[in-house]
């Protein structure tokens, strides 16, 4: 797999290895073809492998003045896969003017899915 970015310094790393889409028009009610699906894929790979050292001096004691001392090793992965999908459903021109009175109307709510169903888009 091909770094598409990648940076690493002082023990911090972030690498970027994925950047897709797909994106899939079809004629809809004005006849012309106007997009009706957008897929776009995101995968980043961050890190940190550093030594931490936390001491804490007190200065009113004599010699080393040094009170307590913790001292660790932090080795930490974040891999994140992102995908996000929009689905068109309907389409109209409208004037600026009609599309500045638009109301919002949230009457589809999100359905969580145990696993994936190859005929899900096939009610719309």
């Amino acid at each position: 797999m091909k770094s598409l970015f990648k940076f690493k310094l002082l023990g911090v790393s972030t690498n970027v290895y994925l950047e897709e889409g797909r994106m899939v028009f079809s004629k809809l009610n004005n006849k012309k073809y106007s997009l009706s699906y957008f897929q776009v894929s995101n995968g980043r790979k961050s890190g940190i492998d550093r030594p931490i050292k936390v001491v804490e001096k007190n200065k009113y004691v004599k010699g080393r003045r040094k009170q307590n001392q913790i001292s660790f090793k932090l080795d930490l992965i974040i891999n994140s896969l992102n995908k996000q999908e929009l689905q068109i459903f309907q389409s109209k021109t409208m004037d600026i003017k009609g599309f500045e009175n638009i109301k919002e109307n949230n009457k589809v709510l999100p359905e969580y899915l145990d696993e994936f169903t190859t005929n899900f888009w096939e009610e719309f």
